[in-house]
């Protein structure tokens, strides 16, 4: 019994643990990201991993892959003359 409740114990720690945890910017949030040109590709690489999450589910979250867009066309073309 007690190996049982230890073994159903590591499991529902592990799985917790595992599991991720992502969401998604709301539009405000993009809205809020600076326009960094120093910072730009670490920015930009990371808008795009977000936007690969609002891929997956593109009805929930519409408006806001349309943000991440409009930031990452914001961001490029103001800094488009730096490296």
């Amino acid at each position: 019994m007690i190996k049982t409740l230890c073994l159903s114990f590591l499991i529902l720690v592990t799985g917790c643990a595992t599991s991720p945890n992502y969401r998604v910017l709301t539009p405000y949030e993009v809205q809020n990201i600076p326009v960094d040109c120093f910072n730009k590709k670490r920015i930009t690489a990371w808008l795009e991993d977000q936007l690969a999450y609002a891929d997956q589910f593109p009805r929930l979250y519409n408006e806001n892959i349309d943000s991440i867009k409009q930031k990452m066309w914001e961001i490029r073309t103001t800094c488009a003359n730096t490296n």
